[in-house]
């Protein structure tokens, strides 16, 4: 179980809000929010490993931005 106000249970409440709101895909808000949790724990290991960090975190932040455009509805 998850516990209430937790990281993981706000980025699903977030993707929640953005599917009420018709923002993005109506998807899945507990697949979004585990495959999206996953994905940032490990680039932030990835980051903390790297020995230029500025350089990994903008590439992590880059590519973060490109995959939640992807969930954007497309209007019409």
């Amino acid at each position: 179980a998850t516990m209430a106000g937790s990281g993981f249970s706000l980025l699903r409440e977030g993707f929640q809000e953005l599917i009420d709101q018709k923002l993005i895909k109506p998807l899945s808000t507990d697949a979004l929010a585990h495959l999206l949790s996953g994905a940032m724990d490990e680039a932030a290991v990835w980051i903390a490993k790297c020995d230029d960090i500025e350089r990994a975190l903008a590439e992590a932040q880059q590519a973060l931005e490109s995959l939640l455009v992807g969930l954007k509805k497309n209007k019409g």
